[in-house]
């Protein structure tokens, strides 16, 4: 969620200006308040609009179905995209916001970072290309992985179990 991510990326901020082992361990706590705290707040927030809608909680296997269906591709045969945008539009994800967000805090904890010395050009770009090769394979990996779960899951639905055809043959058609 975007409240570990500003954590994380205030974390990275606060290491770069020389944060120390005993001040590490201060945050790691807040950090962990902080997730409790929203972790608590959803499971009230979730039971109180269930409850004072009248949802079924049927109705969260369902929503799984469909966020399977949208990221695997079915139903969706004609769209020429990666299929995650359509997971990203249902869910209301706003991504440029937060990479504005994250390029800004990166920048100010290589300021800090790099005050004293300045590293030399080809040292960056290896650096930024190294980051960027690693989550590159930390998506594909992560695709691929949320792509299988994804297929069983629509597999193993009643609806799809009935007529014994799998995702990949209907995707095909």
């Amino acid at each position: 969620q975007k409240d570990d991510l500003f954590l994380l990326l205030v974390l990275t901020l606060n290491l770069s200006q020389g944060m120390d082992k005993k001040m590490i361990y201060k945050y790691m706590h807040m950090c962990g308040i902080v997730w409790c705290a929203e972790w608590l707040s959803d499971w009230i927030k979730h039971a109180f609009i269930t409850k004072a809608n009248y949802i079924a909680s049927g109705v969260y296997s369902e929503y799984g179905l469909l966020l399977a269906g949208d990221y695997s591709g079915f139903g969706h045969e004609g769209e020429n995209l990666d299929h995650s945008h359509a997971v990203v539009k249902r869910l209301g994800l706003a991504q440029i916001p937060l990479v504005c967000i994250c390029a800004k805090y990166l920048k100010e904890a290589y300021k800090y970072g790099t005050y004293e010395r300045q590293p030399q050009s080809w040292m960056i770009i290896a650096g930024v290309f190294t980051l960027w090769s690693i989550l590159l394979i930390c998506k594909l990996s992560l695709g691929s992985f949320l792509h299988r779960i994804s297929t069983r899951k629509l597999e193993a639905a009643p609806e799809f179990s009935k007529s014994s055809t799998k995702i990949s043959d209907k995707k095909k058609n």
